[in-house]
């Protein structure tokens, strides 16, 4: 797994999600033998969940797309990620890529079929989600009668309603296009919570990157940022090998709240290295600081400056 700044990671192992229930087992086994009455999408999203779990440490997302891609269905790390997380049925494009990465071919076809058999029988998911029968058999749709296709005598008031619906439709796409970014709720929803600890983030560490940098003499300072997890968060490394005897001290923080509740600050002792927990950005004029400091025998050697994004 990479570290939380583009190298080899060696922190502690990720938590694992979930717990190794009877719906577990069945995603593991590869069983899709469960009934209509006892399946739902909250079952079926478990199991999917399930298949990346069972590996320990989970796959990471960047990982799990490299596979997909190298068995036939090329995907991103951020459509794996939102299926881990999904909350609703995912597409089946994107099912296909994370099963064969995680499952094998074997397993592709049962999660599909068990996905469409939730699809027609869930509440709220319409004809319209689904792909029409001719289309999944090559076949062309049933030409209509003659008499059904002749315009009606009305037709000028079917003309006016297209050209209020247009218009409808245009203020939508308008309103959607000025909406400021951060506001979509379903997203956010999917982001860690600031305070998380990023080394069990894998889907934090597969974009991170380093946002500025400065050599203090003895020591690294660094501002981390994935662009996935929208979060920032602090790292120092030693360059002295004074770690033995020694502590490392970091904090993070908004620029516009430095002492705020999102604060978050890391002291470890006997260390090389060390890093604060991260902080989400709530939009994108949210700045994320960070300060540290090095001890050498009773000398504090403080940063020269904090680091911004």
């Amino acid at each position: 797994m990479d570290g939380i700044d583009g190298e080899r990671w060696s922190g502690p192992t990720p938590r694992v999600r979930g717990g190794h229930d009877k719906r577990g087992a069945a995603a593991m086994n590869n069983d899709q033998t469960r009934s209509d009455e006892d399946d739902s999408v909250d079952a079926f999203l478990a199991d999917l969940r399930m298949l990346r779990d069972r590996h320990n440490p989970p796959r990471s997302f960047k990982g799990i797309a490299q596979t997909a891609g190298q068995r036939g269905k090329p995907t991103s790390h951020g459509s794996m990620h939102n299926v881990y997380r999904a909350t609703d049925l995912p597409t089946e494009s994107a099912l296909r890529s994370y099963v064969v990465a995680l499952a094998g071919r074997d397993a592709v076809e049962p999660w599909v079929t068990r996905r469409e058999s939730l699809s027609q029988n869930t509440p709220g998911i319409s004809e319209s989600d689904r792909e029409p029968a001719h289309a999944a058999f090559g076949q062309q749709p049933a030409e209509a009668p003659r008499s059904a296709r002749r315009p009606g005598r009305w037709w000028w008031i079917t003309a006016v309603a297209v050209l209020v619906l247009s218009n409808v439709t245009t203020g939508v796409v308008v309103a959607w296009s000025t909406q400021p970014a951060g506001s979509d709720t379903d997203s956010n929803s999917l982001l860690p919570a600031t305070g998380t600890d990023p080394g069990t983030q894998p889907e934090c560490l597969d974009d991170v990157v380093v946002a500025a940098s400065s050599n203090e003499g003895q020591f690294l300072l660094k501002l981390l940022y994935s662009a996935t997890c929208q979060s920032a968060w602090g790292k120092v490394d030693r360059t002295d090998n004074r770690g033995e005897g020694n502590t490392i001290s970091l904090t993070a923080y908004r620029r516009a709240d430095p002492e705020g509740p999102a604060t978050q600050r890391a002291v470890e002792p006997d260390v090389q290295s060390a890093y604060t927990a991260l902080i989400v950005r709530e939009d994108a004029a949210d700045r994320i600081c960070v300060s540290g400091a090095v001890t050498v025998g009773a000398e504090t050697i403080e940063a020269s400056r904090p680091l911004c994004n």
